[in-house]
């Protein structure tokens, strides 16, 4: 093989012409969601002046279209458009890396580099303070809410019980409650932090209230507002150590439960500080470190000001109303509110489980309120120490049972496709199986067949039969559901049938087992 000589120039020319790589060169990239800014430098080590940017990612635009190109010192700033949707109109899936070609006098090698979020930027003082005081009165505000009123209602009563004692002592339990609000903040806005930073150091997806986002979170936290519910109307008793409430302040326990009280009033203010603080909150979350911090110490400041105004100005207890009975209409007033706070964290809770699964977490509650009942009624000091061991045992078994119960489930590996006869009269012509489950949502003895029987491996067998299973639910009227049970001779769910091409109708027992269903299938599907 010969070289044509004639060529040689022409190769020679491309070869120079490759983009070169320069190691010296440094990059970055970053966006706040939108448009991207690539800077490289030092700018010196370019030769001329770069003309265009052609990226390798399809969702970002070249510097030609749209962006531009400018020099900030010794680096050249690269401003690029995102490309959100293709020649057919079609959302282009986007990214997290950048990396092209820089085209000028001579063309560069753009290694991929990853597109980070911006620093955050600080407030200029002025919208600072003003954001600082929003926070404040916002945590202030909070102490009205269904969820922190009882929490604060409780100890502010507590000062009512101790109208006329040491005033250094009510100060000291004003203090220490103050700090347990200020160190249940800065966990939260310490793993919110800690948060922002993995994401890239700008603004994270993450936000305040982010911990609701755990089903495990809401669940415990329902449990928690229930069961106070519950001892506030005074199905029984916390105990001091818990509440302080009846507690002698000067104690080491009353301090304790001060303490513990900031920390309660923290975690039950999540619920309610999203609506109410949601712009002061969004704009803390984005600052620099310092103004992050101060921001959310701020909000906690407000959210113990009353029990601290109250301790360090003691002539402002005198004004409060003096003990008796009406306290204990208080009391039993607050559990209505955690009551409610209870049911709002239940519908989250639902949302996050599915309805369907809705069930396990009302019976549970459920036990916790027998729990409760069990306990005050049965473990009182006059009662013999047996009867006290006895409820005690009980109360347990009734509370871990009811938690249990109101746990996330797993989530089922069985797929339900809605029923309709057109479906039904498809699957049969191309030879499919199909098992169809009759039910409703307020049918008790459906849901507890979808608990028990649909084990993990009834579900393995009805991929290896090839089973579709439809979902004929009629917990709203529906006429072609009725027609359909009529003509299977049934009126009553639930009703599960099984429908193999070529043989009738195999109607199954009402009460399901996991047992009843691996024989049926093994017995009426022939093996492939």
């Amino acid at each position: 093989m010969e070289l044509d000589a004639a060529q040689a120039t022409l190769f020679e020319t491309a070869r120079k012409n490759q983009p070169a790589s320069i190691s010296s060169l440094k990059f970055t990239a970053q966006s706040d969601g939108g448009d991207i800014q690539l800077r490289i430098s030092p700018a010196s080590a370019i030769p001329g002046e770069p003309k265009d940017f052609i990226p390798n990612q399809p969702y970002i635009n070249a510097a030609s279209a749209g962006g531009k190109i400018s020099r900030d010192g010794d680096a050249w700033i690269i401003d690029l458009k995102r490309a959100k949707k293709d020649a057919l109109d079609q959302p282009i899936p986007q990214g997290k890396s950048l990396s092209g070609i820089l085209n000028g006098s001579t063309s560069v090698i753009i290694s991929e580099t990853t597109i980070s979020s911006p620093p955050p930027k600080p407030l200029p003082v002025s919208a600072y303070l003003v954001n600082l005081f929003l926070m404040f009165l916002g945590g202030m505000i909070l102490n009205l809410m269904p969820c922190v009123f009882p929490v604060i209602g409780l100890k502010i009563m507590g000062f009512v019980q101790q109208a006329g004692n040491d005033r250094k002592k009510i100060v000291l339990h004003g203090i220490v409650f103050t700090l347990g609000v200020l160190a249940s903040f800065a966990v939260l806005s310490g793993i919110l932090f800690a948060a922002r930073l993995a994401a890239g150091g700008g603004s994270s997806s993450i936000g305040w209230g982010y911990q609701l986002q755990s089903p495990w979170v809401v669940m415990s936290l329902m449990l928690l507002m229930f069961a106070m519910g519950l001892s506030m109307f005074g199905l029984f008793e916390i105990g001091t150590s818990a509440t302080s409430i009846g507690g002698s302040l000067q104690s080491k326990q009353g301090l304790s439960g001060s303490f513990f009280s900031g920390i309660l009033a923290t975690v039950v203010a999540t619920p309610c500080s999203a609506p109410l603080l949601g712009p002061a909150i969004g704009k803390a979350i984005a600052l620099p470190t310092f103004q992050f911090f101060t921001s959310f110490a701020a909000m906690a400041i407000g959210l113990s000001m009353p029990y601290l105004a109250l301790s360090a100005f003691p002539k402002l207890i005198d004004r409060l109303p003096r003990p008796g009975a009406w306290m204990e209409s208080f009391k039993q007033a607050m559990s209505f509110l955690l009551f409610a706070t209870a049911g709002y964290l239940l519908w989250v809770y639902a949302t996050q489980i599915l309805l369907e699964n809705l069930l396990g977490p009302i019976f549970g509650l459920s036990l916790i309120a027998i729990a409760a009942w069990i306990y005050g009624r049965w473990n009182l000091p006059h009662l013999a120490s047996r009867t006290r061991r006895i409820a005690v045992l009980l109360t347990l078994l009734f509370a871990i049972g009811g938690f249990v119960l109101a746990m996330p489930p797993k989530k089922s590996k069985l797929t339900w496709e809605p029923w309709s006869q057109e479906r039904v009269d498809a699957l049969l012509a191309e030879g499919k199986p199909v098992y169809i489950d009759f039910t409703a949502q307020w049918c008790l003895t459906c849901q507890v067949n979808k608990k028990v029987a649909y084990t993990d491996e009834i579900i393995e067998l009805m991929k290896q039969k090839n089973i579709v299973a439809l979902k004929a639910d009629k917990t709203s009227p529906n006429p072609a559901i009725e027609e359909k049970l009529q003509e299977l001779g049934r009126s009553a769910i639930p009703v599960n049938v099984l429908l193999v091409p070529e043989k009738d109708p195999i109607i199954t027992p009402e009460v399901l087992s996991a047992g009843y269903l691996k024989d049926l299938f093994t017995k009426e599907i022939p093996a492939k």
